[in-house]
């Protein structure tokens, strides 16, 4: 894969910082193809979704053409700060950069984003395992279609070493202020406006095909302890409160994963549970 901005002679790359310069392609408006998305990114006191406490929230709204998955233009973006009542761990401060000065007395704006939330077609973000369960924490649980362009888009298969979103922008020419909720927003924003350079495809028609595709939760409850490392390498998380190893599949891989588990797993019959997942229910605990 050849980064964008690199020489011909391949031994510097250029980055340049994302200024918020979103190319668009608006002369390829199909009215009656046009939807709404919303990208979308929090950033918390800590990583655990039931606990920890929101700090940040942005999001910004865009149109896309849902049969190409080309975006069409960029909207206003929506940023809030909200005090936790809590002092901030150091490491938090380290990552973000905010301090509880900053967060001092912050009253977070629920119906400006509620607004926001409504008004999408679908939201994405980079962790929507994540971001999701702790925007419904705190704005309630709602029907929208979610998508998680870590998750969904095969960044391996398209010939990237790693999913991170800085890593991306590095490979896209590009760098950005990595976790503030507002620049880690833009900055998947502006990638998902960029094609494959090979195959001429855009990221989002990528991501749109895999939010549309009928998907399965497969819990290997029971699952012997001496396979968490092959569970883990094939994309299962430990639930640590009900104690099993699950994960998220396309429906039409079930047999095959069925059998995987049967022969690597269980070693024998598999008593895996299987539960089909609605497209307005993914990425939920």
């Amino acid at each position: 894969m050849r980064w964008i901005g690199q020489s011909e002679d391949e031994s510097q790359v250029v980055l340049n910082r994302f200024t918020g310069q979103f190319e668009t392609k608006s002369e390829e408006r199909v009215p009656q193809r046009i939807r709404t998305g919303l990208v979308l990114d929090v950033e918390a006191t800590g990583l655990d979704v039931e606990a920890d406490e929101v700090i940040e929230l942005a999001g910004r709204p865009f149109e896309y053409d849902w049969e190409t998955g080309c975006i069409i233009s960029v909207g206003e973006a929506f940023h809030s700060l909200r005090d936790p009542g809590v002092p901030l761990q150091p490491v938090i401060t380290r990552i973000t950069g905010l301090k509880d000065s900053d967060l001092a007395g912050q009253v977070f704006d629920e119906e400006a984003a509620s607004d926001l939330i409504q008004g999408a077609n679908i939201i994405i973000a980079h962790n929507a395992s994540y971001d999701r369960p702790m925007t419904e924490r705190l704005l309630g649980r709602g029907d929208k279609v979610w998508a998680c362009s870590y998750r969904q888009i095969d960044w391996t298969e398209l010939g990237f070493p790693a999913a991170k979103l800085e890593v991306l922008a590095i490979y896209h020419g590009f760098f950005f202020e990595a976790h503030r909720a507002g620049a880690d927003v833009d900055a998947l924003l502006h990638l998902l406006t960029f094609a494959h350079p090979e195959s001429g495809r855009p990221y989002l028609s990528h991501l749109l095909d895999a939010a549309r595709e009928p998907m399965c939760r497969v819990r290997a409850v029971g699952a012997p302890f001496e396979s968490k490392d092959q569970l883990k390498q094939r994309g299962y998380r430990w639930d640590a409160k009900n104690r099993y190893w699950a994960t998220e599949i396309p429906e039409a891989s079930l047999s095959e994963e069925r059998l995987w588990l049967e022969s690597d797993v269980y070693r024998g019959a598999e008593s895996a549970e299987i539960e089909s997942i609605g497209l307005s229910e993914r990425f939920r605990p």
